[in-house]
Order: structure tokens, then sequence, then C-alpha cells
């Protein structure tokens, strides 16, 4: 995966499967996994069968949450997670019942 400046700041594995806004036409978005945070903080976000659209905005929205949960310190990183997680889920759901 090419890197972006998103995830080059947060410094991602290369194997997330997260298509930033300029590979888009890849129409290949399998999910948004954070690997390098304690395990039990793990996310995976799937939102394969969406219009084009609607995944631009998703992506877009999950690329925001990434660079606010990143751009804090390291002790402040886990707290933060907890409160994006609960954003994530119900994001999630409403995906879900939007198919």
């Amino acid at each position: 995966m090419k890197k972006t400046a998103l995830n080059k700041m947060i410094t991602l594995p290369d194997r997330i499967g997260y298509y930033y806004e300029n590979q888009i036409s890849k129409r290949r978005f399998t999910g948004l996994k954070v690997t390098h945070l304690p395990p039990d903080l793990k996310i995976t976000v799937s939102i394969q069968g969406l219009n084009n659209r609607l995944q631009k905005n998703v992506r877009s929205l999950f690329g925001f949450l990434l660079f606010c949960l990143f751009r804090y310190d390291l002790d402040q990183r886990v707290n933060i997670f907890k409160k994006k997680i609960e954003i994530i889920i119900v994001l999630k759901i409403l995906l879900l019942f939007s198919i």
C-alpha cells in the first residue's frame, strides 16, 4: 500500500486495509485495524457493500478519528481511544442498517 501523509504520521502498518482519499477508486476497502495498540483495544471496521460516496465519507471520518487519536502524546492515547471506540461502534451499527 502506498503510504499517505496520514498513515506516515501515525505509523500504521503497511498491511492495514485502509485506503485514504487518493486511493478511493480501488474499491477494495476491507476494514481498518489498529494493530500496534494493546490487544484489548484492537478494532476492525468493515464497510464493504456501500456505495462509493458513502465509502468516501466513512473513510474521511475514520481518517479524522485516527488523526485525533494519534496526535496526542502516549499517556493520553488510551483514554482518547476508549472515547473514540464508542463512536466507531455506533457508526458501525448505523452502517449495517444503511445497506
